[in-house]
């Protein structure tokens, strides 16, 4: 609404100044001027305005030659003006500004003057849509008044005063800035000196357009046009200016443009080169967001870049920061990259990549492999001692770190003793020789060296085995860290699969039964009858059938760490039963 006031008066005093006498004897043969403004628009103004305290200060050299012509014929030759340019912000959307023009030198038919002073001028300049506050592009309104204080020898002064109303857009875009204008230069009628009657008039409407390079350092590249169409006498004029610019200090450049003219219009040069410095205070490159990401650098001018630890500084904000997976917006920690739903690390107070809840030392670092702690075996056993039974005394590892007991003294450990209260030798699994031991304990097997013997198609165990038998009933008697037994029957293939799976089960719970008989707690053992299902050999051949017939002692659960507190009272049967089992069959299937 400020704006547009201002730019509705603006509009009206152009109207009320405008001159409309047509017996002036003078005029300013100037067409192409230059802009005071900010930086880089001396040529044309791109929209445009200078903060509120800012200021410019320039002076210019703007050579012209072939000043003016006039039905072909050169009438002003050579002309070299001086400008000194002002512009200062009375606020963000208010700027005025001035000139002084100073002819240094002329050639001219006309006997002109060599050097005077030619039109001076203020104005003022309204800002409408800026860029760097939200708005598509930089659009302002200016009203230029030209003073009547020039040199009228020196074809530097209009009989009047002459209004330049003006409209102007511009826009930053990636590396470059576009600018545009339209104005209307309106001047009394003029006519040339008595010398040279007929002098067409200059009130012109006047069209600019501009390309400026933004790189933030170095050299910058500019190309201007400019184009004049006269109103009271049809006649067409303009030029092409090309050049560079470049940085001398803060807020301070120097810049060189030249190009050609063209057209019949009085005050169109055939060639111009317009040079010089201007300094001010530094201006603050177009940050619409406020993100402090500015001009070409800002892909996103209206959307603000969201700092925060993961920003790509292109000026866009970023929907997933962490680059997690999972968006901002349902992101409990957007911040910091987890694989998780709520997009939050799962807590590793260590850092070790174990997570807390898994860490069995959460405040010391640790391989996962460890549960998160460092090998620790105080005792040297080999057994950390977080897994450590016996942390403080050496031991060994099937023990849970804890030593081994030898109640017997005879070299074999407890664990692995048949006889642990009697002494034997260890090649006879630590029993006296001369009870010579069919079981051995094997890991987690108590692996027998002699077969279990049934009757043929059935489960009744012979008397040949139950001396095989009453040894694994002392072994596990002896070795009560034994917690769970399980006595598995195997059988050949030979008959019906079913039929051998129903008689090994049988048979498994006949060595069961008669383990219970000899005194070991039924709740230790298990029997399973597994057939023709589990071969140890193949049974294409009589000796691989036979192999796997076969009764086996799995140890599902021990704990070798409890020492045996039973000893076995019972005096193992060593009586031989072959000669009274050979007349029975041997096992078979059917």
């Amino acid at each position: 609404m400020r704006t547009s006031c201002l730019s509705a008066a603006l509009l009206a005093a152009a109207l009320t100044l405008t001159p409309t006498r047509a017996d002036a004897q003078s005029m300013d043969l100037d067409v192409f001027g230059v802009n005071p403004g900010p930086a880089g628009e001396e040529v044309v103004s791109t929209g445009r305005t200078l903060d509120a305290g800012g200021w410019r200060v320039g002076v210019l050299a703007n050579y012209q030659h072939q000043a003016a012509r006039l039905a072909g014929v050169e009438r002003v030759g050579h002309r070299l003006l001086g400008h000194v340019t002002l512009a200062y912000g009375i606020t963000d959307w208010l700027q005025v500004h001035g000139q002084v023009p100073v002819v240094l030198l002329q050639h001219s038919m006309f006997n002109a003057k060599g050097f005077g002073l030619a039109t001076a001028s203020v104005g003022a300049r309204a800002s409408l849509l800026r860029q760097d506050a939200g708005g598509f592009a930089d659009v302002s309104a200016a009203v230029t008044v030209g003073l009547p204080f020039g040199s009228i020898g020196a074809l530097g002064r209009n009989e009047g005063v002459a209004v330049l109303p003006e409209v102007s857009i511009g826009r930053e875009l990636e590396g470059l800035r576009l600018g545009a204008s339209l104005g209307a230069y309106l001047r009394p009628s003029s006519t040339a000196a008595p010398a040279t009657p007929g002098f067409p008039s200059q009130s012109d409407l006047r069209l600019g357009a501009s390309v400026t390079t933004t790189n933030a350092e170095g050299p910058r590249g500019e190309l201007a046009a400019r184009l004049a169409l006269g109103l009271e006498k049809p006649a067409v004029g303009g030029e092409v200016l090309a050049g560079v610019r470049a940085p001398l200090w803060e807020g301070g450049e120097g810049f060189v443009l030249a190009g050609p003219g063209f057209g019949p219009l009085m005050g169109t040069p055939a060639f111009r080169i317009l040079m010089g410095i201007t300094f001010g205070s530094p201006e603050t490159p177009a940050d619409p967001d406020g993100d402090g990401i500015s001009g070409a650098d800002d892909q996103c001018p209206n959307e603000a870049e969201d700092f925060d630890g993961f920003q790509d500084e292109d000026g866009c904000p970023d929907p997933d920061n962490d680059q997690d997976g999972v968006p901002d917006t349902e992101d409990a920690c957007p911040t910091v990259a987890a694989d998780t739903e709520d997009g939050c690390p799962i807590p590793d107070r260590d850092g070790d990549g174990v997570p807390d809840s898994e860490d069995v030392c959460p405040d010391e670092a640790g391989p996962a492999e460890k549960k998160g702690c460092q090998f620790l075996d105080e005792d040297g056993d080999g057994v950390e001692d977080m897994h450590d039974r016996c942390p403080g005394e050496a031991g060994l590892p099937e023990l849970g770190g804890c030593p081994a007991q030898d109640d017997d003294e005879d070299g074999v450990p407890n664990h692995r003793d048949n006889c642990p209260k009697v002494a034997g030798p260890a090649d006879n699994q630590g029993c006296p020789a001369e009870e010579k031991q069919q079981v051995v304990m094997a890991g987690t097997e108590l692996k027998i060296l002699d077969r279990v013997y049934f009757g043929t198609g059935n489960a009744r165990i012979q008397r040949r085995s139950h001396t095989l038998l009453r040894q694994v009933a002392s072994v596990l008697k002896n070795q009560p860290g034994i917690k769970v037994v399980a006595i598995d029957g195997h059988s050949d293939s030979t008959g019906s699969a079913d039929l051998n799976r129903r008689l090994s089960q049988a048979r498994a719970e006949a060595v069961l039964k008669f383990l219970v008989d000899e005194g070991v707690e039924e709740s230790r053992l298990t029997a399973r009858g597994f057939g023709p299902d589990q071969p140890a050999e193949s049974n294409d051949t009589a000796a691989g059938r036979e192999a796997n017939r076969r009764v086996e002692f799995q140890i599902l659960e021990q704990d070798l760490v409890q020492r045996p507190v039973q000893q076995d009272d019972a005096e193992a049967d060593t009586t031989d039963d072959t000669e009274a089992d050979a007349a029975e069959d041997t096992d078979a299937a059917e």
